[in-house]
């Protein structure tokens, strides 16, 4: 496989890939990276035949705890103007 991240991880047992979110000391808090990981990730387990299922698991205590807001700075404060807008 091509895919790689320090923040998230697969590993494959026959045909379930389980696609971890491996930054437990932040409770598996979306960094900038995981945010672009898991399509690329799940782009790469697409084309592969063998894959049937894919688990997505959290290390540690946490699946997750949402957005890291510190990670994504002002950045979060647009996306969630934008979401908080488009309910209206």
């Amino acid at each position: 496989m091509a895919f790689s991240s320090s923040e998230v991880t697969i590993e494959k047992t026959g045909a379930i890939a389980t696609l971890w979110l491996d930054r437990a000391a932040k409770s598996n808090a979306i960094s900038d990276e995981i945010w672009r990981a898991i399509p690329a990730a799940l782009h790469e387990l697409a084309g592969d035949g063998e894959v049937r299922a894919i688990v997505l698991a959290g290390r540690g205590e946490n699946f997750c705890v949402g957005l890291d807001m510190e990670a994504f700075g002002d950045r979060s404060r647009i996306r969630l103007d934008k979401l908080m807008n488009q309910r209206d």
